[in-house]
């Protein structure tokens, strides 16, 4: 399914084993600047019913009744996106960099590859207790440079790292990292943990300000932390492990919570 945000004209299009098939039906005029859920399911492995909405930016959109993504790093080496694309999904996330002095080998592969595909992308920095946090979050945006029509940077918090570092010092840490963040790159983080992670060292109720990308696996539905009671998780990783045509190494999965505007409005806003 494709989509383009913003407004104007919208038609269907039918994919029969790999060809698109043009047809102008349905077509509308929106005046509204905002998007429109879309729905069209998949009738079987050989024919899939693919929307477009036509404004200012196309996206690739996998299904709009359950909103899947996945989130990458080198490890997954070579992809076949068009492949990927037919597995529905409709965001990924791109790991970028690490501490101060770290840039994941194939994330500017990864980003420049899902510009070219319209996939919606998100780009994430995993945290470092051991670097000043404000230099981490120049680190960070700075080789992500832009983050115009993609989703919020993410701040993947997951491990505390120098022993003598209290709870309290640690979670200060990562506030800064968060406030600089946001002043750099003009958008509200992201905060990826664990339950557990999450009760332990981000009990600050101002962490549910930052929409939660939560991890749990095996379980039916995520255990919210309790910084987070009220906001709830926006993203939940449910799978380390999931296998994926297109990808040669297992791959995290994730819901959003939402519906695709909302999805939308993330990377518009």
């Amino acid at each position: 399914m494709w989509l383009r945000v913003k407004s104007f004209s919208f038609f269907n299009e039918k994919k029969s084993e790999g060809e698109f098939k043009m047809k102008n039906k349905n077509k509308l005029v929106l005046e509204v600047l905002s998007t429109l859920l879309l729905f069209f399911g998949c009738s079987n492995g050989q024919e899939q019913n693919v929307g477009k909405l036509k404004t200012e930016i196309d996206f690739w959109i996998g299904d709009t009744t359950e909103i899947t993504g996945i989130d990458i790093s080198h490890r997954q080496g070579e992809i076949d996106w068009p492949e990927v694309k037919k597995q529905r999904v409709s965001f990924v996330f791109v790991k970028a960099t690490e501490g101060i002095d770290y840039l994941d080998t194939m994330f500017a592969k990864y980003w420049t590859e899902l510009e070219k595909e319209n996939i919606i992308r998100g780009a994430y920095h995993f945290y470092s207790s051991d670097d000043d946090p404000l230099e981490q979050a120049k680190w960070f945006v700075g080789k992500v440079k832009s983050f115009e029509n993609v989703l919020p940077p993410v701040l993947d918090v997951e491990r505390k790292g120098h022993k003598n570092l209290t709870k309290e010092n640690f979670e200060k840490g990562v506030l800064k990292c968060l406030e600089e963040i946001e002043r750099l790159s003009g958008k509200k983080p992201i905060i990826y943990s664990s339950p557990n992670f999450a009760n332990s060292y981000l009990f600050d109720k101002r962490f549910d300000k930052y929409f939660l990308w939560v991890a749990e696996y095996g379980v039916e539905e995520p255990v919210i932390p309790n910084a987070w009671q009220t906001a709830g998780w926006h993203f939940w990783q449910n799978t380390s492990s999931d296998k994926m045509p297109g990808i040669n190494t297992a791959v995290d999965h994730s819901k959003f919570s939402k519906k695709i505007e909302h999805l939308i409005k993330l990377v518009r806003n």
